[in-house]
């Protein structure tokens, strides 16, 4: 909501929002960010967030489930830069910003199953987190 695209940018780089999961503008501004040739930042305000909003995936509980596509999202980031040969440049940067995403999303999660099957997903996707202080589960 804080983004004007070009819809020929769009078209020409095959830039669109992966259906079926929640948070698919995360990837989508990924492609977005690293097709561009030029980015042009404005301080003017052109929108209005509501940032207490009641539906917002932020507050604490809202639709856990949901949360889960957050490993999805992951995995398809990933390919996108192994796509474009950036994962082994950025690896380092890339994985320790998606555990930290990952493990604020688990401390948002109430519902005590969706929470088990997140700790789990985190394990598998990061198995040095528990030497690394995060202690998930």
């Amino acid at each position: 909501w804080n983004k004007i695209y070009k819809a020929s940018f769009l078209k020409e780089n095959n830039i669109l929002f992966e259906e079926g999961i929640n948070f698919e503008d995360n990837l989508f501004f990924l492609k977005a960010y690293l097709n561009a040739q030029n980015i042009v930042f404005t301080k003017v305000p052109l929108y209005n967030y509501r940032q207490n909003s009641q539906t917002s995936y932020s507050k604490k509980g809202r639709q856990d489930y949901k949360k889960l596509d957050f490993f999805t999202l992951y995995k398809l980031q990933k390919k996108f830069l192994k796509e474009k040969n950036l994962y082994k440049n950025y690896k380092k940067g890339y994985e320790f910003s998606k555990k930290q995403e990952l493990y604020y999303w688990f401390n948002k999660i109430e519902d005590k199953f969706i929470k088990l099957i997140y700790g789990w997903k985190l394990l598998w996707h990061f198995p040095l987190i528990l030497r690394d202080n995060f202690c998930p589960v």
